[in-house]
């Protein structure tokens, strides 16, 4: 079983008329595993106000997570007002007002339970986030857990891209999975002395599929042919299926490695061709793939 520890925000989608959606990059990860069939375990901090409240019984759709949500006392819930373009391009708008700089306080029964933990960016900006989240990671390197990071890089909520840099090569040595996408990496220029040497490190590349690098190997797969919607959530929806396949071969991960970046890759494709919203099961996705007559 994997958790997922971040940011639960509200966001207010922009498009021909105005949605209230959950939302936040480590608790779209955690639907889209779970859909797939896994339980697994959320943990974030939320306001005491209505957007909490509202988050927080958006949680309970979902019957294959299970959630271990804090309500902080004075701290506001996170609002991200989205907006997508005719492209299908999205972009942000935050009032985040840091409740995820506030880690819960996970108990034992977590870290009994799960092999694998899942870390969203938001954290790395500010150095109270910063600091927690190496505290974490340490804790769980010395539990011999698996950590999971997804970069999801926002320049603008950082005070100069050294600051964004220093704060993400931070953590990286702690990584164990590994997805950054190939703008990204232009900016950050990741360079392989700062990873594990088993990490898992996957490099998306939109509509011309992803990377995996995983010890001297390196697979290359395409996207799957589908239209392009929108491009909200798939990133999360990449990242979901590939923390979904690795818990199915993590003991043999080597064997498997093209096996678990098509399924990421399909994920992502499904993604970007559905509604934002459309959470498949692995029988959809295994038939998603066999209609698009994916060359695998």
């Amino acid at each position: 079983m994997i958790a997922s520890i971040g940011e639960m925000i509200l966001d207010i989608l922009q498009e021909e008329e105005t949605h209230l959606v959950a939302g936040g990059a480590p608790y779209n990860l955690i639907r889209r595993y779970t859909h797939l069939g896994n339980k697994g375990i959320f943990c974030s901090v939320v306001g005491k106000d209505s957007e909490g409240d509202f988050l927080r019984q958006d949680i309970e759709k979902h019957e294959n997570i299970l959630p271990y949500i804090m309500i902080h006392p004075k701290k506001k819930t996170g609002v991200s007002k989205v907006f997508i373009d005719e492209k299908g391009e999205r972009s942000f708008r935050f009032e985040l007002h840091r409740t995820y700089e506030v880690f819960p306080s996970l108990p034992e029964s977590i870290y009994e339970t799960c092999s694998v933990f899942h870390f969203s960016s938001l954290p790395l900006t500010s150095k109270i986030g910063q600091k927690k989240m190496l505290e974490e990671m340490k804790k769980l390197e010395k539990m011999q857990k698996k950590i999971s990071f997804d970069v999801n890089l926002r320049p603008a909520l950082f005070s100069s891209v050294e600051e964004m840099k220093n704060r993400y090569e931070s953590i990286l040595p702690h990584v164990d999975l590994l997805k950054v996408s190939e703008e990204e990496n232009q900016i950050l220029n990741l360079s392989s002395h700062l990873l594990k040497k088993d990490c898992l490190f996957f490099l998306t590349k939109g509509k011309d599929g992803a990377d995996l690098f995983y010890q001297k190997e390196k697979i290359t797969l395409p996207s799957l042919s589908c239209p392009l919607k929108n491009t909200l959530g798939a990133g999360d929806a990449f990242f979901g299926a590939t923390l979904y396949q690795y818990e199915i071969f993590k003991d043999d991960v080597f064997h498997h490695l093209k096996d678990i970046l098509l399924f990421a890759i399909a994920s992502g494709s499904y993604a970007v061709s559905h509604s934002p919203h459309q959470y498949p099961s692995k029988e959809e996705l295994w038939r998603f793939i066999k209609e698009t007559n994916y060359p695998y």
